[in-house]
């Protein structure tokens, strides 16, 4: 037989629900990473509320960074690059109103901020973002490396 849900002022109505927040609590404040902040595996850069799963990968022609934004405005995200480091921040907000009783909430809200130093080579003017389906992706193209042989004349 199911069990009845019935609204209250906090955000987990469920014990064990109740009971695994206050668990993932501890253990943030105690290693600086867990289901609460949503580190995976203490990724560097982290800083806000929550951090949102992100991809970063190499090709042969650029760097790529994919992060999972599902219910967030392009609007609601700047995106910086300086001195190699690529910056992503922005805010989710919640769509219950203030005073609103919760039944159930598992997702996360609130500001969000990853950083992610990236190696040199990356052609600043080329950056492109993209926002399409809840994920933002990021494309750093990669300089062309200088010629290694150039012939000089000699003289006038």
């Amino acid at each position: 037989m199911p069990r009845e849900v019935t609204p209250g002022r906090h955000r987990h109505a469920d014990p064990y629900t109740t009971m695994r927040s206050e668990m993932d609590r501890v253990l943030d404040s105690f290693l600086g990473a867990g289901p609460v902040t949503g580190k995976a595996a203490w990724p560097e850069g982290h800083q806000g509320g929550w951090a949102p799963r992100t991809d970063v990968w190499e090709n042969a022609e650029a760097f790529q960074v994919a992060m999972e934004l599902p219910g967030v405005n392009e609007d609601q995200v700047e995106v910086v690059f300086r001195d190699r480091v690529l910056t992503l921040q922005g805010e989710k907000k919640d769509a219950a109103a203030e005073g609103d009783d919760h039944y159930l909430s598992e997702r996360r809200f609130g500001p969000f901020r990853r950083s992610f130093q990236l190696p040199d080579g990356v052609d600043a003017d080329g950056i492109a973002a993209d926002f399409a389906n809840g994920v933002l992706t990021i494309t750093l193209p990669k300089r062309q490396p200088a010629q290694t042989e150039r012939r000089i004349k000699i003289g006038s």
